[in-house]
């Protein structure tokens, strides 16, 4: 996306480490690379976001997106988590153009459930998988994002 709409301008990748590390993204930013692309691998920021502690995000994006401050137009937020702190991002940022893919898996999985009739059957059941195998996660999920 940034490739197609932003190629020469210098770019922020923020990624977990294993998402950097992907031979996937490896083989995509080899393909693609404008040599202004600097990336980020942003260890335990999707934790805190998952915590919505507020300080610690805050002391986080200072504390690891200063030094690009002035220095990038795009921030390409390589985790699903990312999105939801954009506008702390842009106030240690300033002005940028953000890139992230969560619109396009929400198409195609509209698109999958209705090829599979799912969407119509009202049937559906929400099973909440963590890594972490963490029950306080899966409480959070259910309870506030879910209202359940």
């Amino acid at each position: 996306m940034v490739y197609d709409y932003a190629y020469d301008k210098p770019t922020l990748v923020m990624a977990t480490k294993g998402t950097l590390e992907s031979e996937k993204f490896n083989m995509l930013f080899n393909k693609y690379n404008n040599h202004k692309t600097y990336l980020l691998p942003c260890i335990g920021l999707a934790d805190i976001i998952e915590k919505n502690d507020e300080r610690k995000i805050r002391e986080y994006l200072d504390k690891n997106l200063e030094k690009y401050k002035n220095k990038v137009k795009n921030v390409v937020l390589g985790c699903t988590h990312y999105p939801l702190i954009k506008d702390e991002i842009q106030k240690v940022l300033g002005k940028v153009e953000f890139f992230e893919g969560s619109s396009r898996l929400a198409i195609h999985l509209k698109d999958v459930l209705e090829k599979s009739n799912m969407l119509e059957k009202n049937e559906g059941k929400v099973t909440f998988i963590d890594s972490n195998n963490s029950k306080e996660k899966e409480r959070r999920f259910y309870n506030e994002l879910l209202g359940g």
